[in-house]
């Protein structure tokens, strides 16, 4: 029973700053987008990015 405890205690903090990747969209300030995935509030991963000349 120690042994699990000692596992359970050894993985808790690594669990807890784990940040997980959402799908959203953002705006830039010159009007170009970006739709994909994000962490923590910033593009990050696949995604698609348009820009304002339309490209």
């Amino acid at each position: 029973m120690k042994r699990i405890i000692y596992i359970l205690m050894s993985f808790l903090p690594m669990l807890s700053f784990a940040q997980s990747i959402t799908l959203g969209t953002w705006t830039t300030r010159d009007g170009g987008t970006y739709n994909g995935e994000m962490q923590a509030g910033k593009a990050h991963g696949k995604g698609v990015v348009v820009y304002p000349n339309e490209d």
